[in-house]
């Protein structure tokens, strides 16, 4: 026989009380909860019961005084028996609050994402908690995350708008599971659009002598790990972890382990230019084994040894706007432009489709559009006069466009019948010209 698989614990209503119960540590509990409509109220006693905010109670060693009918609206309230209809061992549930839908949030996303992704959920959420925690959750609303978004903050510096709106995604995300689990009837910011993000592609890219100037700034060790990013348009994070072990000499690949899409089963190769071969090469003669780019302490980079090392060097270059992640975007840019087909790029890039390359890119392609087409419209309808503006002894003709001119359509004259009929009364009318 296979192993028995026990159903999952959920609420449940007795029929002969018309009360919802739980199991709850092997024991019926009752949630204190009546009726079939109150189903999201019996949910949300459930919750909390998991979590620890209800204390765990017997259940009832009697029948339950019936329900009334409702006769008045404060029979029920909020799908919760009032004080006044209880029984003197009974207590009402706490409201659900803001905290409680962080927590909720953020356990649940313990188990999905990466540790540096959760940590910056909790960047967000657990200030924001700190402050406004306290708050029932169907009593937040969004004037109380733009005065969060708007004030002070720990380091200073005010948040853009792509801040700005990754933690308001954040906060709508955690009430949209909250609704999904029937911990809340529904979310305050349902209908609530977002504002879109901005991209920053056409602004982070660098020119030639931008770049040139980043390497020249650079020290060492840091310049190699510039220079790969230049050639392959790698993520920083990806070139970071470059082992000795993942380089495929023979077809000029690096075949990364830990990548972005990993969790959506795709695998990423990163193609390598010739100079970025050269590179590796000399780095694996300098460290045969383990990561291929290190910093001055023979250690490999990681993020916060990154920003703090391309903030140092843009400042001596005098590039203080320019991030790390803009020599990515001048890499994709430079390769739309060149003609370089969407879907090759995006694989190059190691995008799971071209939606990134339409997002963040599509300035490249809208002016490509627009310079081939303002050439078509220039030349349209033009022949060239090969002999003009040509004299004798002055060598090959350079060709001088003419427009020539359109022919003119000739007049069209009608001319009228000699008689015209009244349809109405059969006479016969002549037309004023004589016959």
């Amino acid at each position: 026989m296979g192993a028995v698989v026990g159903r999952r614990n959920k609420p449940w209503i007795r029929t002969q009380d018309g009360q919802w119960w739980t199991t709850f540590r092997g024991k019926k509990t009752a949630l204190r909860v009546y009726g079939e409509e109150n189903e999201a109220e019996a949910w949300k006693v459930f919750h909390r019961l998991l979590e620890g905010i209800l204390p765990v109670k017997q259940p009832l060693r009697t029948r339950p005084r019936p329900v009334p009918k409702p006769t008045s609206p404060f029979v029920v309230v909020n799908g919760v028996i009032p004080a006044t209809t209880l029984r003197c061992d009974d207590t009402l549930p706490p409201p659900v609050t803001v905290r409680d839908v962080i927590d909720a949030y953020l356990r649940d996303a313990g188990g999905r994402v990466k540790p540096d992704t959760l940590r910056t959920y909790r960047g967000f959420l657990d200030p924001f908690a700190a402050k406004w925690g306290h708050l029932p959750a169907a009593e937040l609303t969004p004037k109380h995350l733009d005065a969060y978004a708007d004030g002070p903050k720990r380091w200073g510096r005010p948040w853009s708008h792509d801040t700005r709106r990754a933690f308001k995604l954040q906060v709508f995300s955690a009430y949209l599971l909250a609704v999904r689990t029937r911990l809340l009837d529904r979310s305050p910011f349902a209908g609530v659009k977002v504002p879109g993000g901005r991209s920053r592609g056409a602004d982070a890219v660098y020119t030639d002598a931008e770049f040139e100037k980043l390497c020249d700034a650079a020290g060492p060790h840091f310049r190699p790990l510039l220079e790969f990013l230049w050639l392959t348009g790698c993520r920083p994070g990806e070139a970071s972890r470059i082992d000795a072990k993942d380089v495929v000499w023979e077809a000029s690949v690096v075949v990364v382990r830990e990548h972005k899409t990993k969790h959506k089963g795709k695998t990423r190769s990163i193609p390598l230019h010739p100079d970025a071969l050269s590179l590796l090469r000399r780095l694996a003669e300098r460290s045969p084994t383990g990561p291929l780019l290190r910093n001055r302490d023979g250690m490999p980079w990681n993020k916060n040894a990154l920003v703090l090392a391309m903030r140092r060097c843009r400042d001596r270059a005098g590039l203080p706007t320019k991030q790390m992640y803009g020599i990515r975007h001048s890499f994709a840019t430079q390769a739309l432009i060149d003609g370089v087909e969407n879907a090759k790029v995006a694989a190059i890039l190691g995008h799971s489709s071209t939606v990134m390359l339409s997002k963040h890119y599509s300035h490249v392609a809208e002016q490509t559009r627009a310079l081939v087409e303002a050439v078509a419209k220039v030349r349209q309808r033009k022949t060239p006069d090969r002999g003009a503006g040509v004299s004798e002894g002055q060598g090959d003709a350079i060709p001088v466009y003419v427009a020539l001119p359109q022919p003119t359509p000739p007049l069209q004259t009608w001319a009228l019948p000699p008689t015209l009929t009244d349809h109405f009364t059969g006479a016969t009318i002549g037309n004023g010209s004589g016959g």
